[in-house]
This record gives C-alpha cells, sequence and structure tokens, in this order.
C-alpha cells in the first residue's frame, strides 16, 4: 500500500473496553486516521463499505458474521483493503483459514498495545505481520501431505470450528451465511471424511488431533 497520508482505519472488536483502547491508540498515532468501529460483525461490515478505509481491524471471535467470513467478503467486494485479526491463541485450523481468506496479520490479544501498533503499521506499509511462531505453524501445515488442508476444504474447517464449539446448525448458517441444510450437509460429509459417527467422536478427534488447540481458550475435560 504506497501512503498518500495517514491510512483510515476501522476497528471491528467485541469487547467495549478493548474496543474503545484500541481506538484511542489509532487516534493517536499520526500514522492512522480512526473512521470507525464497531462492535459486531454485521454492523462492521456496513461501517467498512460506508467509510471505504485502508485499513481494518477484526475481532476473529465477535458477535454476528464470522470474522474470517467478513474478511473473505471484503477480500472480493474491496480488494484494496487491508486486514490485521485480532484472535485469542489461534489453534492451526484458525491460522490456516486466516491464511486461506487473505488475512494480512494477525496479533494474539494478550499482545501490548505497542506490537498492535507496530503490526499496523507494518500491514499499512503493504508488508505482512504474522509471529514466528504463526509462521512455523503455517509452514508445516503447507509441508505435511498429511495434514487437515490437504484433505478439509475451506467450508468444511469453517463448520468444524464452530461444531466443536457446540454451535447449532442455525447459528452457524448465520455467521457464515449459509442454509442449516448446507451446514448439515457439510457436517455430513466432513464426518465421512474423518472416519467419525457422531459429534462427540468428532469433537475428540479435533482436539486430539491438535486441530483446536487453544482456539476456543480452553479444551474438553
Amino acid at each position: 500500500m504506497q501512503s498518500t497520508g495517514p491510512w483510515k482505519t476501522v476497528v471491528l472488536e467485541g469487547q467495549t473496553l478493548v474496543r474503545e483502547l484500541l481506538a484511542k491508540a489509532i487516534a493517536d498515532d499520526a500514522r492512522f486516521e480512526l473512521v470507525g468501529e464497531a462492535g459486531d460483525g454485521t454492523t462492521g461490515r456496513e461501517v467498512i463499505r460506508r467509510r471505504r478505509p485502508n485499513l481494518v481491524v477484526v475481532d476473529l471471535q465477535m458477535m454476528g458474521i464470522d470474522g474470517l467470513e467478513l474478511i473473505r467478503g471484503l477480500r472480493r467486494e474491496l480488494p484494496r483493503v487491508r486486514t490485521l485479526a485480532l484472535a485469542a491463541t489461534p489453534s492451526p485450523l484458525m491460522l490456516n483459514r486466516a491464511r486461506e481468506v487473505g488475512v494480512h496479520g494477525m496479533v494474539e490479544r494478550d499482545q501490548s498495545l505497542e506490537v498492535f501498533l507496530e503490526a499496523l503499521g507494518e500491514i499499512g506499509e503493504g508488508r505482512r505481520y504474522f509471529a514466528a511462531e504463526h509462521r512455523r505453524t503455517y509452514e508445516r501445515l503447507q509441508s505435511d501431505p498429511q495434514s487437515f488442508p490437504k484433505f478439509l476444504t475451506g467450508r468444511e474447517q469453517d463448520i468444524l470450528r464452530y461444531v466443536v464449539e457446540g454451535r447449532t446448525s442455525k447459528d452457524i448458517a448465520e455467521r457464515l451465511d449459509l442454509s442449516p441444510r448446507s451446514v448439515e450437509t457439510f457436517r455430513y460429509r466432513l464426518m465421512r471424511k474423518l472416519g467419525v459417527r457422531n459429534l462427540a467422536a468428532l469433537i475428540e478427534f479435533a482436539f486430539r488431533s491438535g486441530l483446536m488447540r487453544g482456539e476456543s481458550g480452553s479444551s474438553p475435560t
């Protein structure tokens, strides 16, 4: 991205306190111009369409439209917009999907404001920002012929994330802009590919194989 002045920036973050802190940090930095913020994906998408920012900060776990789904849509509708994802300790599944949909960088939620602003600045300059551990995980997935990206489609990975979180087909459908019937079809195909017969076995597989490690902030007991 060529710098022609402060980068117009929108913040989408589900937690009000965190959103306000990030917004203030951005507004106080001369490199950026805060032009909008929202606490959920549905409102956030409208803010982005209206404000046409250069940079968008996206909380991947916010309510409404799935954060990765929102970014995927942005890449089609506004391909020049660059995105920084915020996440709890991301699992290999989350990291892989983030790279697949075109996220330009990722910062974990326990990082400092200094790291956040560094990442946002790097992305504004046209570069990417991923921690060394994130890069190693992604490279390992790409080089291993038996890794899940080699046999699960992007949609199947999305469905797996939400099924393991305990979400209903209706909820998943709303977040991914699918019909509940389509979600059920994806779930059936997913279970067939993984060789499991029920939800409990699917969840066990996801955690045992490390696909969901850390993403939800906890593991099954």
